[in-house]
C-alpha cells in the first residue's frame, strides 16, 4: 500500500502548549493548593450520611415533609455531590482534585487517502455552510409568551428552600404527594463541624410529617466523634497521588 506520511506539530500548536495551556494548568493546581491552607470558615471536613424512607402505609401521604437537624455541636447541609431529583436546584459537587494536566502536541501520521478525504470534506462543508448563509433570510424571533416555568412532579420530593453550602441546624424537602408501595427514597447529607474542636458530640433526627399522618415519625441516630487534625502536606500528596492515578503516569 502506499506508505502513510508523518506530520509534525505544529509551531502554532507547540506555543499555545508552552505559553499557554500548560502554565494555565500550573496556574490552577496552584490555586487548589492554597484552599488546603488551614481556615474554619472555608476548609471543613464533611461526614456523608444516608436515610432510606419508604411509605410504608395504605395510601398516599398528603403534604409531607422530611426535616433533617442537627442536635449538638456541628452542622449539616444537603449532600453536595449529587441529588437528582431536582432539576432546579441541582448541587454540584465540589471535591478537591487536580485537573488532569493537557496533552502535549504531537505528530499525526495519515495516510493519502485520509488527507484526500480531509481535504474534501473541510471544502464540501465550507460549500454548504456558504449556500445555507446566502439562501437564508434571516428575521428576528419575537414572542409574547412568558418563559416557561419549572413544574414539579407532585410524587417526588424537593428541598423546601434552596440548598446552600452554608451548614445549618436544619434543612427540609416537601412532597405534594408521596404515594405508598414504592421503593424507598434515599435521602443524603453532610454533617459538618469545625475543624478546631476536639471531640463532635450529639445527634442528627430525621422527622416525617405529613397532612394525615397523626404522629410524626422520627429517627434519631447519636453522632460521636473526636477530631484529628490532618496536615496539608497530608492532603496535598493525597491530590497528587490520585493526579498520577486518573493520568494513567506509573506512581511515584
Amino acid at each position: 500500500g502506499i506508505e502513510g506520511v508523518l506530520h509534525s506539530a505544529s509551531d502554532e500548536e507547540i506555543v499555545a502548549y508552552s505559553k499557554t495551556h500548560y502554565p494555565e494548568w500550573i496556574k490552577k493546581c496552584e490555586q487548589i493548593l492554597r484552599q488546603i491552607n488551614p481556615s474554619p470558615e472555608n476548609n471543613d471536613h464533611p461526614i456523608h450520611f444516608k436515610f432510606s424512607v419508604k411509605n410504608n402505609g395504605t395510601r398516599p401521604a398528603n403534604d409531607s415533609l422530611i426535616t433533617f437537624e442537627a442536635k449538638g455541636n456541628f452542622r449539616i447541609r444537603p449532600f453536595r455531590a449529587k441529588y437528582k431529583k431536582d432539576n432546579e436546584q441541582t448541587v454540584e459537587s465540589e471535591a478537591i482534585s487536580f485537573p488532569l494536566p493537557p496533552n502535549p502536541p504531537k505528530g499525526k501520521k495519515m495516510s493519502f487517502n485520509q488527507e484526500i478525504i480531509d481535504l474534501f470534506t473541510k471544502l464540501t462543508y465550507n460549500d454548504v455552510i456558504t449556500a445555507k448563509f446566502e439562501n437564508t433570510l434571516v428575521e428576528p424571533f419575537i414572542s409574547d409568551a412568558p418563559f416557561s416555568k419549572f413544574v414539579r412532579d407532585p410524587n417526588e420530593f424537593y428541598y423546601k428552600s434552596k440548598p446552600s453550602d452554608i451548614p445549618l441546624e436544619s434543612f427540609s424537602l416537601e412532597c405534594t404527594q408521596w404515594r405508598h408501595g414504592r421503593e424507598a427514597e434515599l435521602f443524603e447529607g453532610e454533617i459538618v463541624f469545625d475543624k478546631h474542636s476536639k471531640d463532635v458530640c450529639g445527634a442528627l433526627e430525621c422527622s416525617v410529617h405529613a397532612e394525615n399522618l397523626s404522629i410524626p415519625v422520627k429517627k434519631i441516630i447519636p453522632v460521636r466523634g473526636t477530631v484529628k487534625p490532618i496536615s496539608s502536606k497530608i492532603i496535598a500528596e493525597s491530590l497528587i497521588d490520585d493526579l498520577i492515578k486518573r493520568s494513567g503516569t506509573i506512581s511515584r
